[in-house]
């Protein structure tokens, strides 16, 4: 059960969603354009290095503005992105969680698709690999997110996987033809030099748990319910879940979650450095954000006119 503070924070946030946070349904204008699709994107991250990476690489057109009785609660900015594809620039709202896990994930989404509009959202930033399928440095694609934190409890927990959410097809197909060369684009130094940032796709897991360990009990449960996984995080099951809802309300918005690999969970009692792992959040950030700036110059739907 959700403590009483939680719950009135959370409706006062529904209720700022449903007024667009500026007393008008819809979302804000930016240039003095107004309309059912604001943004061409919205950007979804979670913590500073994700954010931060991205508006970097950015030309920031201006902070949100937060309604009169609110703060700008998700750090949104406007921003630009020029393609050599097109006269007219992409308009791009990037924002920032600011805390993990499901919930977070699902009320951030729910807030941007609400006062913005976007046409597409995307979540970005960093996530876990499993050994053997995907390595720090690499960029993967949701195919589909699994929940994997709902299921029995035994003698043991056992996920079900009743909740699983496909990305947008058309937009997962565009991102898988990519072509090399977006690594270039990486701004951070690379923690290990020999190795070069690969694109994937597959299935990620999704839940509030911190998978630490390959071989934990509660690791080995996961992976037998579904062994198809190649990487873990904590908020796209959340966001997908916003998007699906949306979907019944009738705003059709496109879908996908783009990662960098910042670790790989590793054998029990083996931790990786703390300050090894803090390079690789860094490099895995940036070029999550990279490659996702490079898909939507060269890859993405045109701006509407």
């Amino acid at each position: 059960m959700l403590p009483v503070r939680r719950i009135a924070v959370c409706t006062a946030l529904l209720a700022l969603i449903l007024t667009g946070c500026g007393g008008k349904p819809g979302c804000d204008s930016i240039r003095g354009r107004s309309g059912p699709n604001c943004v061409d994107i919205a950007i979804l991250t979670v913590i500073p290095a994700e954010y931060f990476a991205l508006i970097g690489k950015l030309r920031v057109d201006r902070v949100a503005p937060p309604c009169p009785h609110c703060v700008n609660r998700y750090g949104w900015v406007y921003a630009e992105l020029d393609s050599p594809r097109h006269a007219k620039p992409y308009r791009i709202v990037i924002g920032m969680a600011g805390e993990a896990g499901t919930t977070a994930g699902a009320l951030a989404a729910q807030h941007a698709l609400a006062r913005f509009r976007p046409r597409h959202l995307l979540l970005v930033g960093v996530a876990g690999g499993l050994p053997d399928r995907l390595r720090q440095g690499d960029v993967v694609l949701s195919e589909s997110i699994w929940a994997y934190d709902y299921g029995a409890v035994d003698e043991w927990f056992r996920p079900r996987q009743d909740f699983t959410f496909r990305a947008d097809p058309q937009l997962l197909a565009a991102a898988i033809a990519v072509p090399e060369g977006w690594q270039e684009d990486i701004e951070s130094e690379a923690p290990d030099p020999s190795r070069i940032p690969a694109l994937r796709s597959g299935q990620i897991g999704s839940g509030n748990k911190v998978i630490e360990f390959i071989g934990s009990r509660f690791a080995d449960s996961v992976l037998e319910a579904n062994s198809q996984i190649v990487g873990v995080e904590m908020e796209g099951a959340g966001a997908a879940a916003a998007v699906e809802e949306a979907h019944i309300e009738g705003h059709q918005v496109g879908f996908l979650m783009i990662r960098g690999i910042s670790d790989v969970p590793q054998d029990i009692g083996v931790l990786r450095d703390k300050k090894d792992r803090e390079r690789w959040k860094r490099y895995a950030a940036d070029a999550a954000a990279s490659y996702t700036l490079r898909l939507i110059r060269d890859q993405w739907p045109d701006p509407p006119r």
